[in-house]
C-alpha cells in the first residue's frame, strides 16, 4: 500500500548484550500508478418500455459505476432526473460514493400527472462527477401512458363436438406493440350458467393461451368467453364466443 514506512536496524553483541547499536530510516512507498478519471456508467431498470395508465406512480432502480482507475480516490457522483414538464421525479438518495471500479444502486420513483395525455415519454437519469462535473454519464428509458389496453379473444374453432379440446388465445397490445408484463384472466361462461375462470401470463410472443377439454356430459350450446388483460393498473377486455353441439 502506498504510503510512508519506518525501517530500523540493531546490531548486539551476542557476549554481551548490554553492548548494542540500532539505526532506522523513512522508506516512502508509491505504486507511481497516476489517476485517470473516466465518464461513469449509468443503467436504468427496467428497461424495457412501462406501460402505465397516467397518474401513475413507477420506481426504477438507478445503477451507477465509477469508471477511474484505481490511482484514484474514491468519488462523489451527483444524480440528476429528467422527466416530462408537470411530471416528478425523485432519488432514494441525492448522491453515491464510490470508489474506482464499484459501482451502487437506489431508486428513482417517476409520477406522471393524472391527466397526462397518451403517448410515449422518456425518462433519464444522470450521474455527475461533483469534484470535476466533466466526467458525466447518463442513461433513459421509454414509458408509455396508456388509457387502456387493446385486447383480441378468439377461439381455435367456432363449433366443437365433445370429446374435444378446445384452444382459447388473447393478444394483448399497447397500440401496436405487445403489453409486456400482462396478465389475462380467461373467463368461460357455459349455457347452464356455470362459469371457469383461469389467469395466466402472456407470453413472449404476445400471446395468452387457455387450452381445456370438453367433455361428453358439458352442455350444449353457446358458450360465452371474456378475457381481461391487465399491466401496471391498465386494463381493457374483450369478448368472444363458440358454439358446443
Amino acid at each position: 500500500t502506498d504510503g510512508f514506512y519506518t525501517v530500523s536496524v540493531t546490531a548486539t553483541n551476542s557476549a554481551q548484550t548490554s553492548y548494542a547499536v540500532s539505526a532506522s530510516m523513512t522508506v516512502s512507498v508509491s505504486s507511481g500508478l497516476s489517476c485517470v478519471q473516466a465518464n461513469p456508467t449509468v443503467a436504468l431498470s427496467p428497461s424495457g418500455t412501462q406501460s402505465v395508465s397516467p397518474g401513475t406512480t413507477v420506481p426504477y432502480t438507478v445503477t451507477v459505476t465509477n469508471k477511474d482507475n484505481s490511482g484514484c480516490a474514491a468519488s462523489i457522483f451527483s444524480l440528476k432526473a429528467t422527466v416530462p414538464a408537470g411530471w416528478t421525479g425523485a432519488f432514494g438518495v441525492s448522491s453515491l460514493t464510490l470508489s474506482p471500479g464499484a459501482a451502487s444502486s437506489t431508486t428513482l420513483t417517476v409520477t406522471s400527472p393524472a391527466s397526462a395525455a397518451s403517448g410515449s415519454y422518456t425518462i433519464g437519469a444522470t450521474a455527475t462527477n461533483s469534484a470535476n462535473a466533466s466526467f458525466v454519464g447518463s442513461a433513459s428509458v421509454t414509458e408509455s401512458l396508456v388509457a387502456s389496453l387493446t385486447l383480441q379473444v378468439g377461439s381455435d374453432q367456432a363449433s366443437y363436438s365433445p370429446p374435444a379440446g378446445a384452444n382459447l388465445t388473447a393478444t394483448v397490445t399497447v397500440g401496436s406493440t405487445p403489453a409486456a408484463g400482462a396478465t389475462v384472466t380467461f373467463i368461460v361462461t357455459k349455457p347452464d350458467q356455470s362459469v371457469i375462470t383461469v389467469t395466466t401470463a402472456m407470453g413472449a410472443n404476445g400471446l395468452a393461451v387457455f387450452n381445456f377439454r370438453l367433455k361428453p356430459k358439458d352442455p350444449s350450446g353457446l358458450w360465452q368467453v371474456q378475457a381481461v388483460a391487465t399491466v401496471n393498473g391498465v386494463s381493457g377486455s374483450s369478448t368472444t364466443s363458440f358454439m358446443v353441439q
